[in-house]
This record gives C-alpha cells, sequence and structure tokens, in this order.
C-alpha cells in the first residue's frame, strides 16, 4: 500500500508543484472569493466591507449596456466556440490524411494563435477598414459599387468580431482534435471499412464520441478565449462604433454636408464612410483649433482624456473670452455627475473658478432638449450678429 502511494505521489515532484499551487490558490481562488465577497458590498475603487446585499447586482441588471454586453457575449460565444470546434475538427480530419507538407500546413494553421488578441484586432481591422482593406481594394481593381465595411455597422460589427475569433482560434483546436485523431486505433478504421459504414457516419459515430477528452480540452480552451474577447473588440471597434460616425451618419443620410474630422492615431481612429469631406490631422491643437473655429456648439458625450481635453479647452476659451459663447452641452447625466459633483465640492469652494463659470455648459439626457439649446443658442447668436452689422452699418 505505501509502496503504491510513493509511486502515486512521487515526493520531490509534489514540493516542486508547491509554488505553483499556491500562487494558484492565492491569485485565482482568493481573489476570486474577495471578488464576490466585495460584490455584496458598497465597494467601487477601494474595498470596503459595507454590505448591502443585491443592491449592486440589481443596479448592474438594471443597466442596459451591461444587457446589450451580455447579449453580445452570449452571440459571439456560442458562434465563436460552434464554428471553432466544427472548423477544427474538419481542419483535423484533412491533416489525418497524411498530406504532403504536414508540418507547413500546421504551422500556417497555428499562427493566429500565436498572435496576440490585440495584432489579431488590428489586422482584421486593416482587412475590414473601408479605407485601406478588402473594399477599398476591389473599388481600385474597377468594382467602384463593392460594398463591404462590417465594422462601420453596429449590426454586423459582431460577426466581423466572429470571423475573427474563429481565424485565431481555429487552428489550435485543430491541433489539439489531431493528437485525439491520431490516438484513434488503426484496427477500428478498418473494422469499420469492412462492415461498409460510410466515413462520415464512423467519424460521428464511432470516433468522436472516443475523443471526448480532446473535444472537451478545445472546449475549455474556446472558452477561455470567449472570456477573453476584450482585447479583440477594442483593436477591431474601439468598442464599437462611436458618436461621431452617428453624427456623420445621420448628416449623411439627411443629405446633409457631414464632415469628418479625423486625427492619426495608431489604433482606434480610422475615417467612417459617411463623410462627405474628410479631413485628417497629425496633432491635436490643430484639430482642436478647427473644432472652436467652426463649430455653432459642443455636444460632450462620455468619453476618455481626448475627450475632457476637448471640453475643457472650449470651457476656457469661453471664460476667458478668447471666443464667442456657444452651447456646451454634457450629455448622460449618470456619466457626468460625478465631475460636477467634484466640481462643485473641491474646484468651486477653492476659489478656483466662479460660481457663474458653472453656467458655461448644460447638463441633460435628453436629445430633444439638445436640439432645443443649440437653436436657442444661435438665434441669439444670429440677433447678435444682426445687431452688430446693423449698428456698424447705421451707427447711432
Amino acid at each position: 500500500m505505501q509502496k503504491s502511494w510513493r509511486h502515486r505521489f512521487h515526493l520531490p515532484a509534489v514540493i516542486g508543484t508547491i509554488p505553483m499551487i499556491l500562487v494558484a490558490v492565492g491569485v485565482f481562488v482568493i481573489g476570486i472569493g474577495f471578488s464576490v465577497l466585495w460584490s455584496f458590498t458598497s465597494s467601487k475603487l477601494f474595498p470596503t466591507y459595507d454590505f448591502v446585499g443585491l443592491a449592486q447586482y440589481r443596479r448592474l441588471w438594471a443597466d442596459n449596456r451591461w444587457l446589450v454586453s451580455v447579449n453580445n457575449i452570449w452571440f459571439f460565444g456560442l458562434m465563436s466556440i460552434t464554428c471553432n470546434m466544427v472548423f477544427g475538427y474538419l481542419l483535423a480530419v484533412f491533416m489525418d490524411q497524411r498530406i504532403r507538407q504536414e508540418d507547413l500546413f500546421r504551422s500556417i494553421f497555428l499562427y493566429p494563435f500565436a498572435m496576440s488578441l490585440i495584432v489579431t484586432g488590428l489586422v482584421w481591422q486593416w482587412v475590414l477598414d473601408p479605407n485601406l482593406g478588402l473594399q477599398a481594394a476591389l473599388r481600385n481593381l474597377g468594382w467602384s459599387s463593392f460594398s463591404f465595411a462590417p465594422l462601420v455597422d453596429a449590426n454586423t460589427a459582431i460577426y466581423a468580431l466572429v470571423v475573427a475569433g474563429i481565424w485565431q482560434g481555429s487552428g489550435v483546436t485543430m491541433a489539439i482534435l489531431l493528437a485525439g485523431l491520431r490516438g484513434v486505433d488503426e484496427e477500428i478504421w478498418k473494422a469499420a471499412k469492412v462492415d461498409g459504414i460510410p466515413t462520415w457516419r464512423t467519424h460521428v459515430s464511432i470516433v468522436a464520441p472516443m475523443m471526448k477528452g480532446a473535444f472537451a480540452t478545445a472546449f475549455v480552451l474556446q472558452c477561455v478565449g470567449v472570456v477573453r474577447v476584450y482585447d479583440l473588440v477594442i483593436a477591431m471597434t474601439g468598442g464599437g462604433p462611436g458618436i461621431m460616425e452617428a453624427a456623420n451618419r445621420g448628416a449623411f443620410e439627411a443629405g446633409g454636408l457631414s464632415i469628418g474630422c479625423n486625427i492619426e492615431l495608431p489604433f482606434e481612429q480610422r475615417p467612417n464612410p459617411y463623410q462627405t469631406r474628410s479631413l485628417t490631422f497629425k496633432y491635436f491643437f490643430v484639430r482642436k483649433m478647427m473644432f472652436v473655429k467652426y463649430s455653432l456648439g459642443f455636444v460632450i458625450f462620455p468619453g476618455g482624456f481626448g475627450t475632457f481635453d476637448e471640453l475643457f479647452e472650449a470651457l476656457t476659451l469661453i471664460q476667458t473670452k478668447k471666443i464667442r459663447d456657444f452651447p456646451v452641452v454634457l450629455f448622460d447625466t449618470r456619466y457626468w455627475q460625478g465631475l460636477l459633483d467634484w466640481i462643485g465640492e473641491f474646484v468651486l469652494p477653492g476659489g478656483k473658478i466662479a460660481e457663474h463659470d458653472l453656467k458655461l455648459f448644460h447638463l441633460t439626457d435628453s436629445p430633444a432638449e439638445v436640439v432645443e439649446i443649440v437653436r436657442n443658442s444661435q438665434n441669439t447668436l444670429n440677433h447678435i450678429d444682426k445687431k452688430i452689422s446693423d449698428d456698424i452699418r447705421f451707427p447711432t
């Protein structure tokens, strides 16, 4: 009995794996445990132990953006896993035919998996970019009416992500299932042929059930890939067709002038196909100057550092009378309220701004109110311009 225990558990090997076990338990088990614990508290940036029950979960499931994200991840996961398993198995069957240059083909199929999701996303972003990729190439060859730009449409972008996921994941699935196929006894294939069983039926009814371990391994690996899809989404879409594209598309479909002020960036930014006039800038300050000079108003949607930069630049120019007062509207109260609370709690009492500076912008959740604010401001500006013009021509 003791000999059997020593045979099964080699002591030096067990001692050697202790550090890995401790890291796994500490990082995964304990980390997940604390995450679950803090989800029942009012924790935000830093953890607290103020238990609030299921309040965080109720707030999460009441958020429409969360529901959209859940639907998207389920759709992506179902499509990606299903296609990867099917294509991976078909590739494994193809490779199992003892073809020539098998090592070369295996390397080609596995190569995408060796790339990071960011690189994969950038490659497919370039391929599907209507101004750089497949659509532009075919139009340059003479097919001027050819249109294929799934990334610029919110309804088709998810399918582009699925294609990129299949391109990256089917190769490793092929390698795992090929190992399973190579482990099937040759006598089984011979017996199936003797019995007159079609090849496809042998795969479905006999070989596939014998490869349960290989399928399980490939399935788990694909599930992990679905959870890590964030990198792919950011690289390919920047989070999806954004508000700038929405503005261009609205103007374009209404038959108006749709101007795009693009900036040269190594990622995210690329011209959308709804621009009737596209301008590209190398430097941010030139782009911001164009915004300020020709805009009738700023409607600021949730964004990152670049959005904050443009917002506070405009407010500073209005505050210091360097430009004419035009409306600055912050859209999405839930996103901006924390910033405004901080300004009211620290910036205003500290004398950094005046009370009337808080009236330089508007906060709303209503698109109709945004339109009304811009229209009223434009009517006021037109009235001022007319009065100034009359005063110049007919001085009192």
